[in-house]
């Protein structure tokens, strides 16, 4: 009988129990030690959650990997790949990359050192994202566990298509300007009238304001309906 008290009062939510006769000094160490390790558990799970808020405050997305499979992710993992944390735990760390970055993701499970690799990952939603993906390797009670980080590069590698658009464009823009002898209203061949054709014409592709100055029957208004003409706007009023 004594023993199945025991049982149901540990059941119940007991972390302990002393017999009679007892002794107040073994009451009070068994209740200090208790009292420790309540104060333990607290500090615990107070480290924890601020733990987890840096983590899910960072720019990053990033996932803990231990031993084949993914154990924990961050939130701006969950909004960058669009998974649930749950969704993600228990997969391999190849299932979130897009096929064409497999080898780099079995790369990231073995290799030491902490290189960062551009990679693809895929979606919830199919689509696949540009990632710039960094990992490393922690101990952690006793076990080496990979820390992986993953950063959206999506819009890096827009500027960088733009860029070399733009590059493109200003390429074949002076190759058609070599030797041009018009330009709208504008009439000459010198070196220095091709320089103005590039930028009336560089000046026409943008939307920014742009100011004319020079003497008196230099051309200026010339300049500007010529601006107008080739801009996307020659078919609004030219004022």
């Amino acid at each position: 009988a004594q023993l199945v008290n025991k049982l149901e009062g540990l059941r119940s939510g007991g972390a302990d129990y002393i017999t009679k006769p007892f002794q107040l000094e073994e009451v009070l160490a068994r209740v200090e030690t208790h009292l420790t390790i309540r104060c333990l558990q607290l500090d615990l799970r107070a480290e924890q959650e601020r733990i987890k808020e840096l983590a899910d405050a960072a720019f990053e997305g990033i996932l803990i990997y231990v031993d084949g499979n993914i154990v924990d992710v961050n939130q701006p993992l969950e909004r960058m790949l669009g998974y649930s944390r749950e969704e993600m735990l228990g997969k391999k760390l190849q299932d979130i990359f897009a096929p064409v970055s497999r080898g780099v993701a079995e790369e990231l499970v073995i290799m030491e050192t902490e290189c960062i690799h551009e990679a693809q990952s895929m979606r919830k939603d199919g689509n696949a994202i540009p990632l710039e993906v960094q990992a490393r390797t922690i101990r952690q009670q006793g076990r080496e566990i990979r820390v992986v980080a993953m950063r959206d590069i999506s819009q890096r590698k827009n500027l960088e298509a733009k860029a070399l658009q733009l590059e493109s464009e200003n390429i074949i823009l002076k190759a058609s300007l070599q030797e041009r002898d018009h330009l709208g209203g504008l009439v000459g061949r010198a070196p220095v009238m091709q320089k103005m054709y590039e930028r009336l014409l560089k000046a026409a592709m943008t939307d920014a304001p742009v100011i004319i100055y020079g003497e008196t029957g230099s051309g200026k208004e010339l300049a500007a309906r010529t601006i107008w003409q080739l801009s996307e706007k020659h078919t609004e009023v030219f004022v």
